[in-house]
């Protein structure tokens, strides 16, 4: 006897929230139409349309509110919600260069791929652009299994963090408020974040200097 149980679809959300719900379960999932509800957030929508500016980056494009929305085009939803996880800028820049999550990420991944042969693992990573000294440049944090030397870096400014740092971490943002299921390593810390920033500098075993331009 073959069972044919329904496959539906009701909600549209994330880890952070709630987004939407679903008008009509009884449609098939790719057939769903979910309405976006209000209450539980604050939504923007960034265009994702060939605009006039299209050739900036995702995060620098004007989003629109919910009013504001077009049927039949695509938006990148950019949610805020009551537990304190709001909208930032996530990009790294000092003079005009703008360095995206993503441009950081790739980075750390390249990076990981040449500590394997040295049977290093990044297990966690985050940034800060340092305007303090002139001219400013890009620090980078790293929580790595194995013993890193010398030799291992390459050139960067790279601070190598103690084991458990980034739990340390988490463990801040829980004592602010954020729930566990909603807590993402921040990849990119302001200058503005004095206590993130304290605990990273606090963990710090070891420094290498970028020499590429000496």
């Amino acid at each position: 006897m073959v069972c044919r149980l329904p496959l539906l679809s009701a909600d549209y959300g994330s880890s952070e929230g709630w987004i939407g719900a679903n008008v009509n379960p009884n449609l098939p999932p790719e057939s769903a139409t979910f309405a976006v509800l209000p209450n539980l957030g604050y939504y923007e929508f960034i265009p994702l349309k060939e605009t006039s500016d299209s050739g900036l980056l995702l995060s620098e494009r004007k989003p629109v509110g919910i009013t504001e929305v077009n049927v039949g085009e695509e938006y990148e939803i950019v949610y805020t919600n009551f537990a304190g996880l709001y909208r930032s800028n996530l990009l790294l820049n000092i003079h005009l260069d703008k360095n995206t999550e993503k441009d950081l990420l790739a980075s750390v991944q390249a990076a990981a791929k040449l500590l394997a042969a040295e049977k290093l693992e990044v297990l966690d990573f985050t940034s800060h652009a340092d305007l303090l000294t002139y001219p400013g440049h890009y620090v980078i944090f790293w929580e790595i299994r194995g013993e890193a030397t010398d030799e291992t870096i390459g050139p960067l400014e790279l601070r190598v963090l103690t084991r458990g740092t980034f739990q340390k971490i988490m463990d801040h943002f829980i004592a602010m408020g954020c729930a566990v299921s909603q807590f993402k390593t921040p990849r990119c810390v302001s200058s503005s974040n004095n206590k993130v920033l304290q605990i990273l500098g606090d963990n710090v075993v070891k420094s290498y200097f970028s020499t590429a331009y000496d």
